[in-house]
């Protein structure tokens, strides 16, 4: 197996959080490791290994285990990273300051992922990882194919002569 390298280390709490690509393959946002976000959100090292293990077994598709130089790694999806801020929250715990840290860290693993895709396959992975994330597919061949026109600008609403109902140019003419 193949040591991975982060994407991007982020801070939470000021505790690095290491974000690294999916393991799927697929067009979905970077994956955390879950330890580094636990461990930045006050979580003792045995809580922590319990939370994983339940993990691995009720979500088995969202977390991974991967090598790295420091030996292998679980690493977690985007939903993971978040029903942890929620489930926090349920106990009155303030998560506000940790999950803005932690959702501009997960911005900034986006952009090195995508940082030398073009407009518009930025736009279709980024569409693409939305639906993964909120445990839908990925588009068809006909949504895609739909997609990237209106992106690219062939029937664009946005564009001057596309609808006079559509928006400025100036708001919505960028995927990202």
């Amino acid at each position: 197996m193949v040591d991975r390298l982060p994407l991007h280390t982020g801070s939470v709490n000021d505790e690095p959080v290491r974000f690294y690509t999916n393991p799927k393959d697929l067009c979905q946002y970077p994956w955390h490791a879950h330890n580094d976000l636990m461990k930045a959100m006050g979580f003792p090292p045995e809580l922590r290994i319990d939370i994983l293990g339940n993990i691995l077994r009720e979500y088995p598709a969202r977390i991974a285990r991967i090598a790295t130089a420091e030996g292998p790694l679980m690493i977690c999806d985007n939903t993971i990273a978040l029903a942890l801020f929620q489930g926090l929250a349920l106990h009155d715990v303030d998560t506000t300051p940790a999950l803005a840290a932690y959702c501009e860290a997960h911005a900034e693993a986006i952009g090195q992922e995508t940082r030398f895709m073009g407009d518009v396959w930025r736009a279709v992975w980024l569409e693409n990882a939305r639906r993964y994330d909120g445990g839908g597919e990925a588009m068809t061949p006909t949504e895609e194919r739909a997609f990237r026109q209106a992106i690219a600008g062939e029937k664009n609403p946005w564009k001057p002569g596309g609808s006079r109902y559509g928006m400025p140019v100036g708001i919505a003419s960028r995927a990202h």
